[in-house]
């Protein structure tokens, strides 16, 4: 393996790493936007804690931030690989590419609940649509996931698994 290939492999490895990452961080994102509330089913003030949709907001937008620069460094690697060794590099940035959607729906469920928390009403109709299609982005995430996880075998580390 040339020093430029050892290069391009270690790169990859890398981002896949990076992805790892994020997706572990939007797992929790979704866990803390759709868990159970238990104040609706037992209203006793001072013993729950509200959520902080506004932190989740931030979350969202930093990994979004992060997909996007791993996108640049897929684009980069893609740029200067041979046309026959892009397959990986291919199939991680349509990954990148269903992530960077799925995300930017829940980071627009979490906006519309933080402005709920702010007092500013939430159109019901267009929450339960926006959830929808979070729904259906996700599910063909996680579909897209397995072949994430073949990807890091091919690199000769495990996948990063999700809590």
């Amino acid at each position: 393996m040339s020093n430029y290939q050892k290069e391009n492999y270690e790169e990859l490895r890398s981002v896949v790493r990076q992805i790892g990452h994020l997706f572990e961080q939007k797992v929790e994102m979704h866990i803390e936007i759709f868990k159970p509330s238990i104040r609706k089913m037992i209203p006793i003030p001072f013993i729950f804690q509200k959520t902080d949709f506004n932190m989740l907001v931030e979350m969202g937008n930093d990994i979004l931030n992060g997909i996007e620069k791993c996108q640049n460094r897929i684009e980069i690697i893609i740029a200067y690989e041979n046309r026959q060794n892009n397959n990986i590099t291919i199939d991680i940035l349509n990954y990148l590419q269903v992530f960077h959607e799925t995300q930017s729906k829940l980071l627009h469920i979490a906006h519309g609940l933080d402005e709920k928390a702010r007092g500013i009403k939430l159109n019901y109709d267009t929450h339960r649509h926006l959830c929808n299609e979070y729904d259906k982005l996700n599910s063909i995430l996680y579909g897209h996931g397995d072949l994430m996880n073949i990807i890091s075998l091919k690199l000769n580390f495990l996948p990063i698994k999700s809590r």
